[in-house]
C-alpha cells in the first residue's frame, strides 16, 4: 500500500527547514561555517528534489514503528492493522475498511483526534526525516 503525498506539504515543510537552517547556523558564518552551510543547502536542495512533486511513498514507510510509537501502543503497522480488527493485507483490504470504524479506531487507540490529522502528520514527518537526510 501507498499514501500519495501532495506537493503543499513539501513547499509549506521546506519553507519552515530553511528558516530553521538559517537560523540555527546563519548566526556563526565565518570561512568554514560558511562552507559547511553551503554544503548542507546543497544539500537540502537534493533532497528537495528528491521529494518533489507527488510520490508514492509506501504505509510501512510513512506509518513506520517510530511514528507508531510516538502516538500509540502499536509496535509496528501490523500490529496496528491486527488490533484494529480488520484483516489488511492488500490496499483494497484497507479500502474496503467502513471508513467511521477506521476513524473511530483511530481516535480511540492514537494521539490523534482523526485519521486525516495521523495523515497529515505522518506525511510531515517523513518530509521532515528525508530533507533531513545527510544532513
Amino acid at each position: 500500500m501507498c499514501y500519495e503525498l501532495s506537493e503543499k506539504y513539501i513547499d509549506t515543510f521546506s519553507t519552515d527547514m530553511l528558516k530553521i537552517i538559517y537560523c540555527k547556523r546563519g548566526c556563526h558564518l565565518g570561512g568554514y561555517m560558511v562552507k559547511k552551510f553551503s554544503d548542507q543547502i546543497d544539500q537540502l536542495k537534493k533532497n528537495f528534489e528528491a521529494v518533489s512533486g507527488t510520490q508514492s511513498i509506501p504505509f510501512s514507510e510513512l506509518f513506520n514503528n517510530q511514528f507508531l510509537a510516538e502516538c500509540s501502543s502499536f509496535t509496528s503497522l501490523k500490529d496496528m492493522f491486527n488490533k484494529s480488527g480488520f484483516s489488511v493485507e492488500t490496499k483494497e483490504d484497507f479500502t474496503a475498511i467502513p471508513d467511521q470504524a477506521w476513524e473511530d479506531f483511530i481516535t480511540q487507540n492514537t494521539s490523534y483526534s482523526s485519521w486525516k490529522e495521523m495523515q497529515v502528520d505522518a506525511g510531515r514527518k517523513y518530509i521532515k526525516k528525508m530533507l533531513n537526510k545527510g544532513m
